[in-house]
């Protein structure tokens, strides 16, 4: 029986997060495509109580994050791609005398953005050294506030680097990652992180966590905070971008379905917990990515290429076609004894090493 093998790109974007930990096969090139849609009426203020957004005003934000990553030799990832952004707000109107609402729509394509990974396995464990960095296309004059356009982005060029930890609990996955965040124009440089925990039985993936940023380094733009005079009218009031030094820290449920000719799907819901300087709101995410197998085309070797970085604890590389636990028979395979241990893949010997990864 042909089994199923999961892949999954971990998306790069400004001030989000992925919701899932990044993988790595050898050979293999990733496309994706995942969109987020944003809805808010509420903000934390800088003091992290919750206020709704006056006189029904509403702020909504649609991301699609187009990309796509190779998986190199020895262990090195490189990928890439761009993010494309709609927004829509309810707000006062700027160009007339009396009190009035006005609705906004802008769309853009936001950023480009790049990556790199570097994945070391120390048995059960996995760390993740990560570089990213995004160029926006489009930038604010703090002092341009007659610009009557909705906010898409936060409109600055980041660069982040951090690092991944991942154990492997068979089945089970728990995973954490810790960075920092450099914006320029004068922003707030911030410390992000995320935690979860991650479930996969063949066709299946469930997984839950919790990130977030909050500033290490404060906003040089903090009197009269002129940041929010510009949000206060184009985006409903709302702190979704441009807010000075926001915090955030969201709840993300991700469930995932994988096919057999290297497509996934996935899809999930988040909600904003607690923050500073952001808007509160609930977001719904959807994501499509298809794997291409670069020694032979899609599914190339889908049953029997393994993994050459799932190496065990000597830290000795086997050649592809190795099964966790001894087989037998002549079939050529080499072979290793399952309690020679200290692989990263699960105990299950019946599973595809790639499942799990």
């Amino acid at each position: 029986m042909k089994l199923i093998s999961i892949y999954i790109l971990l998306f790069v974007a400004q001030n989000s997060f992925a919701a899932l930990p990044p993988t790595y096969r050898e050979g293999q090139m990733t496309f994706s495509a995942n969109t987020e849609y944003f809805s808010t009426t509420a903000n934390y203020d800088r003091f992290s109580n919750k206020l709704t957004l006056p006189f029904g005003q509403k702020y909504q934000n649609i991301t699609t994050t187009i990309d796509g990553k190779f998986d190199l030799p020895e262990n090195f990832v490189i990928g890439g791609g761009i993010n494309m952004a709609y927004a829509r707000s309810t707000g006062e109107d700027l160009f007339i005398s009396l009190p009035a609402t006005k609705n906004r729509t802008n769309s853009e394509i936001s950023d480009g953005h790049a990556f790199a990974q570097y994945f070391l396995d120390y048995g059960r464990f996995r760390l993740v050294p990560e570089l990213k960095g995004a160029l926006a296309f489009k930038r604010i004059n703090l002092n341009d506030n007659l610009n009557d356009s909705v906010l898409t982005n936060d409109y600055a060029d980041s660069l982040q680097a951090g690092s991944w930890a991942i154990i492997n609990l068979g089945q089970l996955r728990g995973y954490g990652y810790l960075g920092f965040l450099y914006q320029d124009d004068d922003r707030a440089n911030d410390m992000t992180w995320q935690a979860g925990l991650l479930w996969r039985s063949h066709h299946f993936l469930l997984a839950g966590s919790f990130d977030g940023y909050q500033p290490v380094i404060n906003d040089k733009q903090t009197l009269n905070y002129p940041r929010e005079n510009r949000t206060f009218f184009v985006d409903g009031q709302s702190f979704r971008y441009y807010a000075t030094n926001p915090a955030l820290t969201e709840l993300r449920l991700t469930a995932g379905l994988a096919f057999e000719n290297n497509i996934q799907i996935t899809a999930g819901w988040g909600t904003t917990l607690l923050g500073t300087e952001t808007a509160q709101g609930q977001t719904l995410f959807a994501g499509l990515s298809f794997g291409v197998d670069m020694a032979g085309g899609p599914g190339a070797n889908f049953e029997h290429k393994k993994h050459k970085h799932m190496a065990p604890a000597t830290g000795s590389h086997e050649d592809s076609g190795t099964r966790k636990g001894h087989r037998k028979g002549g079939d050529g395979e080499k072979t290793r004894d399952k309690d020679e241990g200290g692989d990263f893949q699960p105990d299950i010997e019946e599973y595809d090493e790639s499942l799990f990864d």
